[in-house]
């Protein structure tokens, strides 16, 4: 039974509507602060974000194809090209291309592009590869790349690209100057700008190259291409000017900006004359103009040949390489050290007149051997009777060893090491082809420094006496004894020696490379006359050391003989270079410089195990004077080098 007139109080209406406004408002705010949250954030998207966005999406439908630039020329003085860059062919597969993928794998096979591994290798790449991208396949011989070229039409999918690989036409003349080439390796990154390189892009790895890597590689470019979602190219990149705020490069097609030449101050023919003279011995020879501190000739041999590297040399050529105990790769011109015996003479008899120890008419007696007062040890001379009452000027001419025993005590190791330092003698020039060697220059402080052991620091009176012939601790490059020998030439002038003359840029224009800081040693100018007649004596004297080289010399060459020791002889015994190892015997070592008058080039030849310098660096030294006094661009130095290598 219902009763129509009770009321409803399970229902409040009021309540109702209000609870209804209050989530209406609830999900009105909501909504607007979800509106703004949404228009703030389209905001920055389309405003703030704008600029960063738009690249990002055009970053993600571009793809940037890097362009290897050219690497720059090397020249010698004459313009000789040493260095430059030879086009090679390559093979590339894109499946998607090829119609009959079948008969391109058997031609691959049938015309010994690839052997059975390598060809299942190039499937296993396709299969993995969208087929559309180019696989790259091998290096074309140029048999090889005829017999595609005859067939190509009959193989789409194959393509060929042009490359290019460093060639170095003079090979090993110019090895260890240049230098070689090499792949880009983990140690490398702390020294280039990787950015700048693609990764199979190969590097220098000695000499010219390593060192002038950032002025001979260029500026990498790039081509870029549209690309749609899958990776398609779709076409190239429109080149209308870019829209403010996005990356010009991102847009662009950059074209690579080829590698900066270098002129060099070598002199490849004289070079090509100093290897032709060494036949199968090892050394180095070294030739400067002391006005200027060019260097016309820097050669080290045995040598190798460069182009091995250009394009990846096999494993067992490398180690033939390192494994020969010649060193082939060792650079001796700048990094060997040898004792530099009796040519560091005319040095000390210099010292000696300007510090007032002696004076030209000083002599001392050479009975053939010298002793310390209070010892028995005998310092013989080369020549067992002894060479008599002795100056200055006859004791560089006749190289004579007790005379020089007698001045070193004179002098003092003090003396000694800091007249020396000035020439060159335990420093180091960096001259743009690497840091060469120092070298050892004796001293007190040296030794206290070199040896850990305090009974090894003490210096003797006995490491004096030999160090006045150039041996005991005594080591120097070739490179030092030539610069030494300029400053001598140039009366004290020091000019810091230089191998790139200058470079020229990507848009043909030339820069002479900067010069090193000289300075002037002050010296008796009849002092340093007494030193030139002396070495005068040594070339055209009957009784001096090298006379019989220079007897018939006319281009007034003065210089001096040295032979360093390799072994030491025991008391009472004498050398006898036949019963010795050819490694044991004694280098021959000789600088000169011509003409005598007015100096235009320094020589300076290293012969290991050649014994006296008579025998082979100073005929050396001759040759290659000859060599630049005649007309190097005639056929007279070309007969020199073609008569030599008979």
């Amino acid at each position: 039974m219902v009763h129509e007139n009770r009321p409803n109080v399970l229902r409040n209406s009021k309540l109702e509507k209000l609870v209804f406004r209050r989530r209406l408002y609830i999900a009105i705010c909501f909504v607007l602060v979800c509106f703004v949250f949404a228009y703030i954030r389209l905001y920055q998207l389309t405003v703030v974000q704008y600029s960063s966005l738009l690249n990002s999406a055009q970053q993600n439908q571009l793809r940037l194809l890097p362009i290897n630039p050219s690497r720059g020329l090397i020249r010698d003085r004459n313009g000789e090209i040493l260095a430059r860059n030879e086009p090679y062919w390559s093979l590339s597969y894109t499946p998607e291309l090829a119609e009959d993928k079948e008969f391109v794998f058997s031609w691959l096979l049938e015309n010994d592009i690839l052997d059975q591994e390598g060809l299942e290798s190039l499937k296993d790449q396709a299969s993995r590869s969208q087929t559309f991208i180019e696989l790259p396949i091998t290096v074309l011989s140029e048999e090889q790349t005829a017999i595609f070229a005859v067939d190509r039409h009959k193989l789409p999918g194959l393509d060929l690209n042009e490359n290019l690989f460093r060639y170095y036409p003079y090979g090993s003349l110019t090895a260890h100057v240049v230098g070689y080439l090499g792949a880009i390796s983990p140690n490398d990154a702390s020294r280039l700008d990787l950015t700048n390189y693609i990764p199979n892009t190969r590097i220098g790895k000695s000499g010219l190259e390593l060192n002038q890597e950032n002025v001979l590689h260029g500026n990498l470019g790039r081509t870029a291409f549209v690309v749609n979602s899958r990776g398609r190219v779709v076409r190239e990149a429109a080149s209308q000017p870019p829209e403010e705020g996005i990356d010009p490069n991102s847009l662009y097609n950059v074209s690579a900006t080829q590698g900066e030449a270098l002129e060099l101050t070598l002199d490849i023919q004289l070079q090509e004359l100093a290897y032709s003279l060494f036949g199968d011995f090892r050394g180095a020879v070294v030739a400067m103009k002391p006005k200027t501190g060019e260097i016309l000739v820097l050669a080290s041999n045995p040598t190798f040949d460069p182009n091995l590297f250009s394009r990846g040399i096999s494993q067992q050529d490398f180690d033939n390489l390192l494994n020969d105990q010649a060193k082939p790769l060792f650079n001796r011109a700048i990094s060997g050290t040898y004792p530099p015996g009796s040519t560091i003479k005319p040095f000390l008899g210099l010292a000696a007149l300007e510090l007032g120890v002696i004076d030209v008419d000083t002599a001392h007696f050479c009975n053939g051997s010298f002793s310390l007062p209070g010892s028995t040890h005998e310092y013989r001379d080369w020549l067992d009777t002894g060479h008599g009452l002795t100056d200055v000027s006859r004791a560089i001419a006749r190289s004579c060893d007790v005379f020089y025993y007698q001045l070193s005590t004179q002098l003092g190791i003090d003396n000694i090491s800091s007249f020396l330092k000035p020439f060159g003698f335990g420093g180091s020039q960096d001259f743009g082809i690497g840091k060469p060697q120092i070298g050892i220059l004796p001293s007190a402080e040296w030794k206290q420094a070199y040896f850990r052991n305090g009974k090894d620091q003490a210096w003797f009176p006995g490491e004096t006496v030999i160090t006045g012939i150039g041996q005991g601790y005594f080591l120097s490059t070739p490179l030092q004894i030539a610069i030494a020998a300029s400053i001598l030439a140039n009366k004290g002038k020091y000019v810091p020696p230089r191998l790139i003359n200058g470079m020229t840029d990507a848009y043909g224009e030339f820069h002479l490379a900067p010069f090193g800081e000289g300075y002037q040693l002050s010296f008796s100018e009849h002092n340093v006359q007494t030193i030139f007649d002396a070495m005068n004596m040594v070339t055209h004297s009957n009784t001096g050391t090298a006379y019989s080289v220079f007897r018939n010399d006319i281009n007034q060459i003065i210089g001096k003989t040295g032979t360093a020791q390799v072994v030491s002889i025991a008391q009472g015994e004498d050398y006898d270079e036949e019963s010795l190892k050819e490694v044991l015997r004694d280098h021959g070592l000789f600088f000169g410089f011509a003409p005598m008058t007015d100096p235009e080039i320094v020589v300076v030849v290293i012969v290991e195990n050649s014994g006296g310098a008579s025998r082979l660096a100073a005929p050396m030294v001759k040759s290659i004077i000859d060599g630049y006094f005649l007309d190097t661009n005639s056929a007279e130095i070309n007969s020199l080098v073609v008569n030599n290598a008979q």
